[in-house]
């Protein structure tokens, strides 16, 4: 069963199943299972998956190594923002207040893990109405709080630059910044609320910083540094959103930045961090030489950035400039390392997914793709792509078919009440990569025959095809309404949820497939407990 759970990809003629996997081992070995590969991927809690209390932990990448040399692929695997975004869906409020309040507690204690506490608030920037309102409910269910003021605020942030939009000032519509203005006003609120409960809330300083950057606010920003640098005298997060301030674009200046570095206590600080912000001003140029599409050049300042500590964001925009330059091998590299620092950020596993396409690694582009989906379902380049990559998935049964033979067969006149044939002909669409053809046919069937799960299960992969997986999860939950008892239902449910990286929701169907006596459920159990249980927290080397 979980035969959603197929992580192969033959491209050019092909699909991708809801019924089996392909993979190829380190030996050149080609497998087939109706299992994933061993090793793959999991998503976000569901609320009878995972207990309501539980004591917060260390994040597994809040520690970042002195350097990637020793760093290689992995395939996505747990998520802290799925974690924290289950516990919002659900309503775990107390249990979401304190996972956020060990992050603010172990700042206070050692500076350097301001990174993970930022990490954890870029969960809440997200500019749909769907989180905006799930944040509400929080700040209605514990307004003593300041955790929830701090997280609408940094949804507010998003959405108000998604109002302004990325062209530069003098190209951007006025009622674009009035919209802007009205989210940040908002946000400002929150934060002073935020403030009033917990005035040493280190994230409300990066948050006020942010906001003053579209309107050039140095006074705002400089009060808002200098407050979190006396109570965070090695603080990393609040300088480096300084720092974004005194670039040109933004109204700055190379000499600026130049000031504000050597003012820092670079080389007698307690946080290793801090030596990387005498590389911003190589990362900015090499941004610059990267809009000019001078990759080589970008590449060289990146370099010379990097000299100064390993750092995401510069390995991110490295791994472009080196994708630009179709050096598809050196980008994974580049991205790889990034997602190592820092694994939620949706658009390094888009970039990743794009390298592995062009590099021939079709399985490993779905997995990232699924992802960077997973953590911004919003994002328009990563839905188009996703869906490219999912039109070409392959079924391993029309891997042989014939085209000429396919074509024929759709041609044909078929019976309505022909079951036989319209079978033969929805197979003949997918051959063809006429996937709205195909699912309207098996529609027809799966109404005709709604206990044949063979027709089912080929409906879920022309929607599949299609990159309709919220399609076959309404799909599959009306054949449990149907037939509750039966285990496919929820395996395939459950590949579907696997597959929309919703782990914690797979756990549960999953969970359900076992009872009811799927022989190959109880691994697929393991394997999504696995996905939604927090690994242990790597050791310091920096």
């Amino acid at each position: 069963m979980m035969r959603l759970c197929l992580l192969f990809l033959i491209f050019i003629t092909l699909p991708a199943a809801a019924q089996l996997y392909q993979w190829t081992d380190e030996d050149g070995r080609t497998h087939y299972s109706d299992k994933p590969p061993p090793g793959q991927q999991v998503e976000a809690p569901g609320a009878s998956s995972v207990p309501a209390k539980r004591e917060p932990q260390p994040m597994p990448a809040e520690s970042q190594p002195a350097n990637l040399d020793n760093v290689t692929y992995s395939r996505p695997a747990y998520s802290e923002a799925f974690y924290l975004r289950h516990l919002l869906r659900t309503g775990q409020y107390d249990q979401l207040n304190r996972e956020l309040e060990f992050r603010q507690q172990a700042v206070e204690r050692d500076n350097t893990q301001d990174i993970a506490l930022r990490s954890v608030y870029s969960t809440f920037a997200s500019a749909e109405n769907k989180m905006l309102n799930e944040i509400n409910r929080w700040v209605n269910a514990t307004p003593d709080n300041y955790q929830p003021y701090l997280a609408r605020a940094r949804c507010r942030g998003v959405r108000g630059w998604a109002e302004r939009g990325g062209a530069y000032a003098h190209r951007t519509p006025r009622d674009n910044f009035s919209r802007m203005q009205r989210e940040f006003a908002f946000a400002h609120d929150d934060l002073k609320k935020a403030l009033a409960i917990n005035p040493r809330a280190l994230m409300a300083f990066v948050i006020q910083i942010s906001l003053a950057q579209p309107i050039a606010d140095r006074v705002a920003a400089n009060r808002a540094l200098q407050e979190a640098n006396r109570m965070y005298p090695d603080n990393y997060i609040v300088r480096r959103a300084y720092i974004r301030l005194l670039v040109p674009r933004w109204g700055g200046s190379w000499n600026e930045i130049e000031t504000f570095v050597s003012r820092q206590p670079l080389d007698t600080s307690a946080n290793p961090k801090l030596k990387q912000l005498a590389g911003f001003e190589d990362y900015e140029r090499g941004l610059e030489h990267y809009r000019s599409k001078d990759y080589d050049l970008a590449i060289e300042s990146f370099n010379k950035s990097l000299t100064t500590g390993p750092n995401s964001a510069t390995l991110y925009q490295r791994g472009r400039a080196h994708y630009w330059l179709r050096k598809y091998r050196l980008a994974i590299d580049d991205f790889n390392g990034a997602i190592h620092l820092q694994p939620d950020i949706d658009y390094f596993h888009y970039w990743r997914a794009k390298a592995f396409y062009y590099f021939g690694s079709y399985s490993n582009a779905l997995a990232d793709i699924e992802r960077a989906y997973a953590l911004n379902s919003a994002d328009e380049d990563t839905t188009e792509f996703r869906e490219k990559i999912f039109r070409n998935y392959n079924h391993p049964e029309l891997s042989d078919a014939d085209n000429n033979l396919a074509r024929q067969m759709v041609e044909k006149e078929v019976a309505k009440y022909d079951e036989q044939n319209q079978f033969k002909q929805s197979l003949a669409y997918l051959v063809l990569g006429e996937n709205e053809s195909a699912e309207a046919v098996l529609r027809r069937l799966t109404q005709l025959k709604p206990e044949n799960m063979k027709y089912a299960r080929w409906l879920d992969f022309a929607l599949f095809r299609q990159a309709r997986l919220s399609d076959i999860v309404a799909f599959w939950d009306g054949v449990i309404a149907r037939y509750p008892d039966n285990a496919v239902a929820y395996s395939e449910r459950a590949g579907t949820y696997y597959h929309l990286e919703q782990y914690y929701r797979a756990l549960d169907s999953a969970r359900m497939a076992e009872k009811l006596g799927d022989p190959e459920a109880p691994e697929f159990v393991q394997r999504l407990v696995a996905l939604t249980t927090r690994p242990e927290p790597r050791l310091a080397s920096q």
